[in-house]
């Protein structure tokens, strides 16, 4: 898996989920988004093993979503867009653009995001199979009795 290295704890999620899952980190020097040549000089290296790209919109600026959406279908990974600084912003003037690019979008609505409800979150997919995935794991797993 390729990532923007955790900027808060609750981002150790990934790591947690599968201590086997390698993580590469790839940012731009000074800037906490994909630096697309380290990208693609990884999935190079790793043909065929790296599984998902996390790519993180910091502070409303998205990534090269059309490159990423690119290499996804080369080299066949999950994108996810960490979308928790970027709620408002847009690419060629498309607010909607993350869900074209992305197969998983992650948002925050902490107080300190730019848009908030005081706590809490939310994934988007346009998956039906990963929509239900989310849906058995969403409130730790805890299923409500059918009664």
């Amino acid at each position: 898996m390729i990532y923007v290295p955790a900027k808060f704890a609750a981002e150790a999620i990934i790591e947690a989920i599968d201590a086997s899952i390698k993580l590469i980190v790839c940012i731009t020097e000074g800037i906490p988004i994909l630096d697309m040549l380290k990208v693609k000089k990884e999935l190079k290296k790793n043909k065929g093993k790296i599984k998902a790209v996390v790519a993180v919109d910091y502070a409303g600026h998205p990534c090269d979503w059309r490159s990423l959406k690119y290499l996804a279908n080369k080299y066949n990974f999950k994108l996810i867009n960490d979308n928790c600084h970027a709620l408002g912003a847009k690419i060629n003037g498309d607010y909607g653009y993350a869900v074209k690019y992305a197969d998983i979008i992650v948002q925050s609505y902490h107080p300190v995001k730019n848009f908030t409800t005081g706590e809490g979150g939310a994934l988007l997919t346009n998956s039906n199979k990963l929509n239900q995935k989310f849906l058995e794991i969403r409130n730790h797993s805890m299923i409500r009795n059918k009664k």
